[in-house]
């Protein structure tokens, strides 16, 4: 359906329950709209046969504004071509460049489970780029010795020449040339701050989530359910089911070229605060910049001593950058209660 502002109006409808749905929990599948106006989703099936795997014909549908559309395949590594891909988002960039993430497509052949399909696909200028090891994405085989790459859930652009790309076991930062970067997810944890936090976890326990599993072999992983990534300023926004994550864009990338460092001899307490940020060493620090959850600047100034007055600060979640002697940074949140 479209809707104008107005009215809803219907464009197209399904004679096959699982066409517009994903197969494996039953959620509606990604849609995005590109700047000229089309609308791209995923097609999952074309057939009404009862066959629950049909074979699938078309993977994704481009809509115009009037209705008429155009069906393509979707390109990946691993699998055959009519196997259902599982797409877990579309991130059009440009009317001209279209990433699609993908997650695993599981099923059992008789013997054993097998999987195929997922990781990251680029459409640009009317070609297909399908990543692999050769940019940094990890894979594994199944018991054929059939590649299956690590299911990729979200990507989205955060500045001029960085992407963040959410995977199943890693958070990764991307250039321009394609590669995959692995951040430190121990240092993603120490300077992130939950702004809202649902499901069994406590907030507590999400801020720790990352710095379970500084390494692709943790116990735990980051999971499909991970949201939209939104930059603003110099921060970005991870929804994902466990809460909201926030955090500068300098944890994971520098920004303007200066390191920034994970401070581990710098002790920034107590967390949560009150009235006042206390330093455990301010002598090899010249200045700093407190922002709120919106990347804006509430207070800056130099370190003239180990304590920060943030009594004017209202209650809220925020990041303080401290900047030592070289102009490295050091970034940790906190909240003020």
């Amino acid at each position: 359906m479209k809707f104008d502002g107005k009215n809803f109006t219907i464009v197209d409808t399904a004679d096959f329950y699982l066409k517009f749905s994903n197969a494996s929990d039953g959620f509606p599948v990604p849609i995005a709209a590109l700047p000229d106006g089309r609308v791209c989703l995923t097609r999952t099936y074309d057939t009404t046969d009862v066959n629950f795997y049909p074979e699938v014909k078309h993977h994704i549908r481009f809509y115009n504004q009037d209705g008429t559309y155009q069906n393509m395949n979707l390109e990946v590594k691993g699998g055959h071509q009519n196997e259902y891909k599982k797409i877990s988002s579309i991130y059009p960039e440009t009317n001209e460049k279209i990433w699609f993430t993908t997650d695993e497509n599981t099923w059992h052949d008789g013997v054993a489970y097998l999987s195929c399909c997922s990781g990251i696909s680029l459409y640009e200028n009317n070609e297909w780029i399908v990543f692999d090891e050769n940019n940094g994405l990890p894979f594994k085989k199944n018991y054929d010795s059939s590649i299956i790459y690590d299911p990729v859930y979200r990507i989205a652009k955060i500045n001029k020449n960085n992407y963040i790309v959410n995977a199943t076991k890693m958070i990764y930062t991307m250039g321009p040339d394609n590669k995959l970067k692995p951040n430190d997810l121990l240092n993603l944890g120490r300077n992130s701050t939950v702004i809202r936090a649902t499901g069994f976890d406590q907030e507590y326990q999400y801020a720790n989530y990352f710095k379970m599993i500084n390494s692709p072999e943790g116990a735990n992983k980051l999971h499909s359910n991970q949201g939209e990534i939104i930059a603003y300023k110099n921060e970005v926004w991870i929804k994902t089911g466990r809460g909201i994550l926030t955090f500068p864009q300098n944890v994971i990338l520098s920004v303007d070229g200066n390191e920034t460092k994970q401070g581990e001899n710098l002790l920034i307490y107590p967390n949560p605060a009150v009235d006042v940020l206390k330093i455990s060493d301010n002598s090899n620090y010249s200045h700093f910049k407190i922002f709120n959850i919106l990347g804006r600047e509430v207070i800056s100034g130099n370190l003239n001593s180990s304590e920060i007055d943030i009594e004017k600060l209202n209650a809220s979640p925020y990041f303080i950058i401290i900047y030592d002697l070289n102009g490295n940074r050091h970034v940790q949140g906190f909240i003020k209660q």
